[in-house]
């Protein structure tokens, strides 16, 4: 199967999406999940396809099964995107509670406020750390996290993350019927500044997570607005401006990989110049271990089933992928994800913070290959629809779409390097987080407004 014939079928799919949404919607939506996540997935596939193909030695039975799983994972997963959309009530009734927080209420503004100050007491030993910006490199915080027996660091983390969406999207999105005293462009640059502060810190700690959903951040709620409004020009101007900040940061978090051994700012800085210098074509999807290395994951188990090293193992490591649905505060020894059981199935030495990452057909190539993938990808077509129409739903909040973006990055984003199971528990944990705020608000505030 040539790379010409496979990029063929993924433009076409993306097209399709895009075409079909056209129809239902009045407008082309570039950035619905279902077309990101399209085109991460060829970029995933094709990148490692073509460096098989010209600069590695790989065995033409690996990248041909590999070609057809692209294909059979791509068709599949715009058959559950577009075809398999049955209105569930869960969508309705999350649209519903997530319209509830409408910042135009005063009283609502200020429930806010107050839950911005508990989650910030909560987080305080996490936001001290950015105060005092003195960030741990990523080996070293995955060392720790590794050794570390405390059961509620994962659930703090979530909290800060949550607490951190909640403050930018005021800054960004609050009324200007609410401190009217407070100069517009004032909290505007007081958020980005913000903004700046934190995702450098976590870039210095090794992870682009902030950086990434911080762009979120500040282009899906104002894309929105602007589609579905119609102001051509100004959709313009933000589809230029978005891929020039794209091709500006391209550099910096394609190679950070490399270069996160370091916290330091002046020692990275130095290790990004030498690395570039040295390897000037790495940051080239064809040739970045950011890319490859995650999709050779799936060649690893392709190659090594063939080999008859490992065999499929028929959903068997589906069940211990859903154990990690049950929080270690109650299921503390369960047993490894499939993503950690391959790194110490092949991988034993590898060093903590490798980054290799966990590709999304694995799950179901593992499992019962081919049919699997088309599965998988199937299963997750679906739930991006579904994830598309409660954006959809809640577009004209600029506020609420600005905290969906943990969602949306979790899901679209992170997912073809995290994995399904991987995706749906953060997605989860995520939606219950925000559920929880709209339901402590309609307990005790909703009656006063």
């Amino acid at each position: 199967m040539t790379i010409i014939a496979l990029l063929i079928i993924g433009i076409y799919s993306i097209y399709f999406c895009i075409d079909v949404i056209h129809k239902k919607y009045g407008f082309k939506d570039y950035l619905q999940p279902g077309v990101i996540f399209l085109i991460l997935l060829s970029l995933y596939s094709l990148s490692y396809l073509t460096h098989a193909k010209y600069f590695a030695d790989v065995d033409s039975t690996v990248t041909e099964e590999f070609s057809w799983a692209y294909i059979i994972s791509v068709i599949s997963f715009v058959t559950g995107y577009i075809f398999i959309n049955p209105k569930l009530k869960i969508v309705r009734y999350t649209i519903k509670n997530l319209s509830l927080i409408e910042l135009n209420n005063k009283k609502i503004f200020f429930f806010l406020l107050r839950i911005v100050l508990l989650f910030s007491i909560i987080s305080l030993p996490q936001i001290v750390k950015y105060i005092q910006f003195n960030p741990e490199s990523y080996v070293e915080t995955a060392v720790r996290n590794r050794i570390n027996t405390n059961n509620f660091s994962a659930p703090l983390s979530i909290i800060f993350e949550l607490n951190y969406s909640i403050i930018i999207s005021l800054f960004l999105y609050k009324s200007t019927k609410i401190f009217k005293q407070i100069p517009k462009i004032f909290q505007r640059m007081i958020g980005i500044s913000l903004t700046i502060w934190i995702s450098l810190y976590t870039y210095l700690s090794g992870s682009k997570s902030k950086i990434i959903i911080t762009l979120l951040i500040l282009i899906i709620p104002n894309y929105y607005n602007l589609l579905i409004n119609n102001k051509k020009f100004h959709l313009t101007l933000l589809y230029t401006s978005s891929i020039i900040i794209l091709i500006l940061l391209w550099p910096l978090l394609i190679v950070q990989t490399h270069i996160r051994y370091t916290s330091n700012i002046f020692e990275m800085s130095s290790a990004f110049i030498s690395y570039i210098t040295n390897n000037p074509i790495s940051v080239l999807p064809i040739a970045s271990s950011e890319l490859i290395g995650c999709s050779k994951t799936f060649a690893t188990i392709i190659s090594k089933i063939n080999e008859n090293v490992i065999d499929f193992n028929y959903g068997i490591r589906w069940i211990n992928d859903f154990l990690i649905f049950i929080p270690k505060l109650i299921l503390n020894n369960r047993t490894l994800p499939s993503s950690e059981y391959f790194v110490q199935l092949f991988f034993p030495d590898l060093k903590e913070g490798a980054g290799l990452g966990w590709f999304i057909l694995n799950d179901g190539y593992w499992a019962f290959g081919l049919p699997g993938v088309g599965f998988i990808s199937l299963v997750y077509g679906y739930l991006l629809r579904l994830n598309y129409e409660i954006i959809m739903g809640i577009s004209n909040n600029s506020f609420v779409l600005g905290l969906y973006q943990n969602l949306y990055f979790v899901t679209v984003i992170t997912s073809v390097r995290t994995g399904i199971f991987g995706s749906i528990k953060i997605y989860l944990i995520n939606l219950l987080s925000l559920f929880f705020i709209v339901n402590i608000y309609k307990l005790f505030y909703r009656k006063t407004v």
